[in-house]
């Protein structure tokens, strides 16, 4: 999948700088890069890529190349190291991993991949002790590539739109220079609606050819159903991003997976560290009730209270909720949420979500570690004030994880989550920022919650603070 690296040429440069000039405190030969990045962003196909042109120059160089998924994929990679390098025969598995490590450390001008890192704690057991050759790693996580790439560590990000536009026509088998404008438009929409993400690019682009599809027939699907249309595969790769996606999940714990779903609810572009705190602070109760209770101290929004709306705020509610003005005082009044009748499957489903999610915001620790755990598997990025944001198609996916059973519970804690948040007073200036900051969540969250078809009387308090 080498078509891949179209556009790649900038962290290939990047790592042949690294591999080729020396620091000043490091000696010639001691090379360790590291490549870091989310899910289906080409890490693997740009590490072979700098192999095979690194023994395009080097022909004399050993190039190794072992998965570091599971220890087992790692002993089966150095036996394999042990064969070919044609090594004394040893039948015992410790044994025959050190004596590949001290051929490593004896020997000069070998080049060793070492394929998606989930834990630094297993793969030292397998690096020689001295850099005497040149080892590139690659991971998701950017504590793991900041521990192993002692002579640099690099973030392989989603493409920009030109790149996405010249890998969409190269994959689809045209010529960059005689594509029509209507060509590299639908090139662009396609590398939009997949992020910028090589792998789904490349899938996408390469999925309509051999069923006689056109792109445009391929984009609208995958705008209407966009988690199976990545299901597909491209016939002549075996790969898809919902397959890796799939892989990726195996490393993550219940908790982690529950925060995801959550965080699939609000506004996945900027979610406030705060916003996810306030379930602890306020102790939100996760386990009580056919919806997610309320938390505020001064209570329910009752009739009376509603009564005394203004017209144009009350008009505005009105156009918020299908129900028409009557159906806001009505449902205000509601302390259970309406929602479809569930069977003992789904009640139970549902359960066992809300216990995790219990566990999730039980104590800051708690919490902190689920965002570890999705932030160590690429799932989510962490911007410099803290932020937590989702990739497109890592919030599609993550919605597509919500069972049936677990809907209600999801969209009602979300819906109660951003009640929470929004301060008492919001006519105080001194709280308008944090109204702002808000207003886009709840918005969200109100979405999530009628599509599924609950009313929640948190709802009608977002929305009277949202017209406010």
């Amino acid at each position: 999948m080498l078509l891949i690296l179209k556009g790649r040429m900038r962290p290939l440069e990047a790592i042949n700088t690294i591999v080729t000039v020396s620091p000043p405190n490091l000696s010639p030969s001691s090379k360790r890069v590291a490549l870091y990045g989310m899910p289906g962003c080409g890490k693997t196909q740009l590490l072979l890529k700098f192999a095979k042109d690194y023994k395009a120059t080097k022909p004399d160089c050993n190039v190794f190349h072992v998965d570091a998924t599971t220890r087992e994929n790692l002993v089966q990679g150095f036996e394999a190291i042990h064969a070919l390098l044609l090594l004394a025969r040893e039948t015992r598995q410790e044994i025959l991993i050190e004596v590949v490590k001290d051929w490593l450390t004896k020997s000069t001008g070998w080049l060793l991949l070492v394929d998606n890192i989930v834990s630094t704690t297993v793969i030292k057991h397998f690096l020689p002790a001295n850099d005497s050759g040149i080892i590139l790693f690659t991971t998701r996580d950017e504590l793991v590539a900041r521990t192993l790439g002692t002579s640099g560590k690099l973030e392989l990000s989603p493409m920009d739109l030109d790149e996405c536009i010249d890998l969409v026509l190269k994959c689809a088998g045209m010529d960059l220079e005689a594509a029509s404008p209507e060509d590299r438009q639908r090139a662009a929409e396609l590398g939009h609606e997949v992020g910028g993400l090589p792998l789904a690019i490349d899938q996408s682009a390469t999925c309509p050819y051999p069923r006689r599809w056109t792109l445009s027939k391929y984009l609208d699907l995958l705008r209407r159903e966009k988690v199976e249309t990545l299901k597909l595969n491209p016939l002549v790769r075996s790969s898809n991003f919902y397959d890796t996606f799939t892989l990726a999940l195996k490393h993550v714990q219940p908790v982690a997976i529950a925060l995801l779903k959550l965080m699939a609810q609000l506004d996945y572009h900027n979610i406030p560290m705060e916003l996810l705190e306030v379930a602890i602070k306020k102790r939100m109760a996760v386990l009580e009730g056919p919806g997610v209770e309320g938390c505020r101290a001064d209570g329910m929004w009752n009739s009376r209270a509603l009564q005394h709306i203004k017209p144009k705020i009350r008009g505005f509610l009105s156009r918020l909720h299908a129900g028409g003005p009557d159906a806001i005082t009505q449902a205000s009044s509601s302390d259970v949420s309406r929602t479809k009748r569930n069977t003992p499957e789904t009640h139970s489903k549902s359960l066992e979500s809300r216990t995790t999610l219990h566990l999730v915001f039980s104590h800051s620790e708690e919490l902190e570690n689920a965002i570890s755990i999705l932030s160590g598997t690429g799932l989510i990025a962490r911007k410099q004030e803290g932020n937590i944001c989702l990739h497109d198609l890592v919030h599609e996916m993550s919605q597509n994880l919500i069972d049936p059973g677990e809907q209600s519970l999801f969209s009602s804690f979300a819906v109660t989550l951003c009640d929470c948040y929004f301060p008492s007073n919001i006519g105080e200036p001194e709280n308008w920022r944090k109204c702002e900051q808000i207003s886009t969540h709840a918005l969200t969250t109100l979405r999530h919650a009628q599509e599924v078809g609950i009313e929640l009387a948190q709802m009608c308090r977002l929305r009277y603070n949202l017209a406010w």
